[in-house]
């Protein structure tokens, strides 16, 4: 048995091709499950519980902060860690 299958990761990302690229270098050592809407993302974590989110700032849908601040207000969702991911680099949007 592998040693990380209970290292899962749920990767946030309405951009395909991101989602592939992330999902392929995580593969080898994490469950990777990827999702594209933050809907989904909470959907998915209603069932399961991850041990990272990495999630993607700017989403059609539900922005990530959005899905961020849902998480943090579920006391079964509030512990899981998560990092914001964006393609931006201004300013603002890394503030």
């Amino acid at each position: 048995m592998n040693e990380n299958t209970n290292k899962s990761i749920l990767l946030v990302d309405d951009d395909l091709t991101f989602l592939k690229m992330v999902k392929s270098w995580l593969s080898d050592k994490y469950t990777v499950t990827s999702v594209k809407s933050g809907e989904q993302a909470l959907r998915y974590v209603s069932k399961h519980t991850p041990a990272l989110i990495m999630l993607d700032h700017d989403m059609p849908d539900i922005s990530g902060e959005e899905v961020f601040e849902s998480l943090k207000t579920d006391s079964g969702t509030k512990d899981i860690p998560v990092i914001f991911l964006t393609g931006k680099d201004d300013q603002e949007t890394i503030d």
